[in-house]
């Protein structure tokens, strides 16, 4: 399983970065993460919280209709999308 945190600003300079969280080269979602003291644990403590609230949302949604996003990734679920 490939995991890809991708850097969407142009700029450097900003103290906050928006960033696009891709797994096995879907793109699941996008994030904010302070650089400011930031490093790269607290980037993937970000993409795991905006993950899960990914996953509260789409429940939230569209109710017992979705699977996780484990489910999704092992293939037993098309769900996530």
């Amino acid at each position: 399983m490939s995991i890809v945190i991708t850097d969407l600003d142009a700029e450097d300079g900003d103290d906050v970065g928006c960033y696009m969280l891709s797994v096995n080269k879907n793109t699941l979602l996008t994030f904010s993460h302070n650089r400011v003291g930031g490093d790269l644990a607290q980037c993937l403590r970000d993409a795991a919280e905006a993950v899960d609230r990914e996953e509260v949302r789409r429940r939230k949604a569209k109710g017992a209709q979705i699977g996780d996003l484990n489910d999704y990734l092992s293939g037993r679920s098309r769900a996530w999308r």
